[in-house]
């Protein structure tokens, strides 16, 4: 994730203020195709979340189907070597 400082972008200071502190929620748009969203730490967070919620809910598919075919899991060690690392 790029980081830059307040200083540095042209967001206007209450608008900082109200999704910082406040929760809000910013739709930026460029030429009416391009969007952006201006959101909270905490809605930022919560989207992570979902994220690793999403992946582990994938991954515990694809181990299960796995067991059902009757695969057998390789060794991180075995990957490794395989893979030269």
């Amino acid at each position: 994730m790029t980081t830059l400082k307040a200083s540095k972008t042209r967001i206007p200071p209450e608008i900082f203020g109200e999704v910082a502190y406040g929760g809000a929620r910013v739709r930026i748009v460029k030429n009416k195709a391009e969007e952006i969203y201006l959101v909270s730490k905490k809605d930022i967070e919560i989207l992570l979340m979902l994220e690793d919620h999403y992946w582990a809910e994938t991954a515990q598919k694809v181990i299960d189907e796995a067991k059902a075919n009757g695969e057998k899991p390789i060794p991180l060690d075995d990957v490794r070597k395989e893979l030269g690392l």
